[in-house]
C-alpha cells in the first residue's frame, strides 16, 4: 500500500511521499489507473523536478482529483510472440524505442506472466500496446 499521509479536500487530495515511490505506482494506487502518471508529474513538477522517475521520500504532491473526471483514452493491443531469448527489456526496447518502458508491458500483462511464475517461454502470447500512450 502507498506510505502517504493523506488530506482530502473537496477537490483534491494532497499526499506527503513517506518513501521512494514511482509515479505509475502512486497513479495505480490513488486512481486505479497508471497511465495517469503523467498528470500527476504535469502538476507537481515544480516539486519533483525534471526526472520524474526521482520522487524523493516526503515529496508533496497534489493528486487534483477535480481534474480527471474526464474518460482517459482506452490503449489498444497487438500479440507479440515471445521468442527465445526475449525480456520485458528488450520487448519494450524494440517495440517502443525505450527499454525502460517495460513496466508498461509487464502491467498489461501480469495475470499472464505470474501465471507462469514470472517466466517467459518462447511461444508465450504477450499483448503490446499499439502505442505507449493512447493519451498522447
Amino acid at each position: 500500500a502507498l506510505q502517504a499521509l493523506k488530506a482530502d479536500t473537496s477537490e483534491n487530495t494532497e499526499i506527503i511521499n513517506s518513501r521512494l515511490e514511482a509515479l505509475v505506482k502512486i497513479a495505480k494506487e490513488e486512481y486505479g489507473d497508471f497511465r495517469l502518471w503523467k498528470h500527476i508529474y504535469a502538476w507537481n513538477k515544480d516539486e519533483i523536478g525534471d526526472n520524474p522517475n526521482m520522487i524523493y521520500p516526503y515529496t508533496f504532491l497534489n493528486l487534483q482529483r477535480e481534474r480527471l473526471k474526464a474518460k482517459t483514452a482506452e490503449p489498444t493491443f497487438t500479440e507479440y510472440t515471445v521468442q527465445s531469448g526475449d525480456n520485458l527489456w528488450n520487448i519494450a526496447g524494440k517495440r517502443y524505442g525505450d527499454a525502460k518502458s517495460w513496466i508498461i508491458v509487464l502491467m498489461d500483462n501480469e495475470k499472464t506472466i505470474k501465471a507462469s511464475a514470472g517466466v517467459l517461454s518462447p511461444g508465450m502470447t504477450l499483448r503490446l500496446r499499439e502505442i505507449l500512450d493512447p493519451n498522447a
